[in-house]
């Protein structure tokens, strides 16, 4: 029920988020303006429809259990380990959750509410999909449409890629978020052509068609090309086309200004505390994903599309047809506790988020938490699934514990990542720069502590939970090294992450041999 998830020590994943908050297109989409740009033909809403709680959804049990498992997270860790945010749950189109954790400044004090403004991540990309089927169902564009039909000026052989594999991720375009090289340029403003321009000219990962691959640079076309054939910026046009239009009174592209409904980014400390994060500028993250909303204006959205008012049924259909990995248009489509479940997450730098939709209950859950260092993905579970009856419970409580002097020397070196371990990467389609920044991890130890060093990318402190178990500040990733009874050196170390479990094995040092180079161009 979640995006291709890779461990959380990778500087970028494939959910992170985009905007193109003040950026106008790579290039005059029309002789129109912008702001006199006519508005799409508003089709006819569907009268609304008799909606009645199914009898299968236990509410009772969802109110009794849900509270008390979430507030169990990390509730041994400190304060960087637990959620603050809000869960809402609805039903029938009534409110049958509602709960807020935490704040949404943490200096200010201000409580996060249903009506907190958090960046929604990869859960954006729903949006843009629906926008550009508002204008294949308007006859403005088709799905069989190639990019350079609206974009001549990109180039081979990325230009024949069609908009239904651009809306699948089916593409075969490298995802820019995932180069590291950007990370330095994180506080500059991008425009749309400046964003293209980072890949454009990047070699495919595979022939259009013939491979799935989640790519926010399939969803920055999409926002260039909503803009070329709608003559108004993404931004605009989505506040006009689909957030006024279906009443998201705090759904906007990009961060906007500063208020008091504007949850900030927050990770886990070295201390286990809670620390700012100064994420992207909101223009790097354009249409994959550069939406901020909320909790309330997600569920009127799920009311919308579950009563037919934002597509006809030709397109709703194609708006949650699986393609490939069962992905379909900005949703994943899964089969999850006897039900067809469309879902989608979102993470971004001091944000995490999941929304999921069970349409033939018409129930519907949203987890938004403005602190990265929480799995949301077991929440949502938790939330459908104590929706359905079952017995969810608090989890037992962790606590950390003192490093005992004699594990660092024990663990300390170089780690590789293991034949079997690299195979079931390539089988979950993880990109290849994502595989390559997992290819090679060092153990290192600084001032009595221990840090977990990927390649390439910067040293993460390591908080003891057990003699040879640690958790890894601000992510979700878990470690468990193995130790044997005489003493010896680790030779083997799993680290997990939400359904991930991967393994590494020492490599062993060549006297007089440097340690490994960090090549991100090579793989296991």
């Amino acid at each position: 029920m979640r995006t291709p998830t890779f461990p959380a020590w990778l500087l970028l994943t494939c959910s992170l988020v985009s905007s193109a908050l003040g950026c106008s297109p790579s290039s005059p989409p029309s002789s129109k303006a912008a702001d006199s740009a006519e508005p799409e033909e508003e089709l006819p809403r569907p009268p609304r429809k008799e909606r009645r709680l199914d009898p299968r959804i236990t509410v009772d049990n969802l109110r009794a259990r849900l509270t008390p498992y979430i507030e169990s997270i990390g509730a041994g860790f400190g304060a960087g380990y637990q959620p603050t945010g809000i869960v809402s749950v609805s039903a029938a189109g009534e409110n049958v959750y509602e709960h807020a954790f935490g704040r949404a400044d943490q200096q200010a004090g201000t409580p996060n509410t249903a009506d907190t403004s958090f960046r929604i991540g990869g859960i954006s990309s729903q949006f843009t999909a629906t926008a550009v089927l508002r204008l294949a169902q308007a006859g403005k564009l088709a799905l069989t449409d190639s990019i350079k039909k609206y974009l001549p000026e990109y180039p081979e052989p990325g230009a024949a890629i069609t908009v239904h594999q651009l809306l699948s991720h089916t593409g075969g375009l490298p995802n820019y978020l995932l180069d590291p090289a950007l990370v330095p340029r994180r506080a500059q403003a991008f425009t749309p052509k400046e964003l293209l321009e980072l890949f454009w000219n990047e070699p495919l990962e595979f022939t259009p068609g013939s491979d799935f691959r989640y790519s926010d640079s399939g969803y920055a076309v999409l926002g260039v090309i909503i803009e070329r054939v709608s003559g108004q910026s993404y931004e605009a046009f989505m506040q006009r086309e689909i957030f006024s239009r279906f009443g998201l009174e705090h759904t906007r592209v990009g961060d906007g200004p500063a208020d008091e409904q504007s949850a900030r980014g927050y990770s886990a400390s070295e201390s286990g505390g809670l620390e700012a994060v100064q994420g992207f500028h909101s223009s790097i993250l354009y249409a994959g994903g550069g939406i901020r909303s909320t909790a309330r204006d997600l569920l009127l959205w799920h009311d919308a599309l579950q009563n037919g008012e934002v597509l006809d049924a030709e397109h709703q259909a194609a708006l949650s047809k699986p393609v490939s990995n069962h992905y379909a248009y900005g949703w994943f489509v899964r089969e999850e506790l006897g039900h067809t479940v469309l879902s989608h997450a979102g993470g971004v730098e001091g944000f995490v988020s999941h929304f999921a939709r069970i349409p033939d209950l018409d129930l519907a859950a949203v987890v938004l938490f403005n602190n990265s260092s929480i799995d949301t993905a077991q929440v949502l579970l938790s939330s459908l699934g104590a929706a359905l009856g079952e017995k969810v419970e608090p989890r037992s409580k962790d606590t950390l514990v003192a490093l005992e002097p004699d594990i660092p020397p024990r663990i300390t070196g170089t780690y590789r990542l293991s034949d079997s371990a690299a195979e079931e990467m390539k089988q979950r389609k993880v990109p290849k720069k994502a595989l390559a920044a997992m290819r090679s991890v060092r153990i290192i130890e600084e001032q009595g502590k221990l840090l977990f060093k990927p390649i390439g990318q910067a040293a993460v402190p390591m908080i003891a939970t057990g003699r040879s178990s640690f958790v890894l500040v601000g992510g979700k990733a878990k470690i468990e090294v193995e130790l044997d009874s005489n003493g010896s050196p680790a030779t083997r170390l799993v680290l997990k992450q939400g359904p991930l479990s991967i393994e590494f094995t020492r490599r062993a040092r060549v006297r007089g041999k440097p340690e490994e180079p960090e090549n991100t161009d090579a793989l296991p």
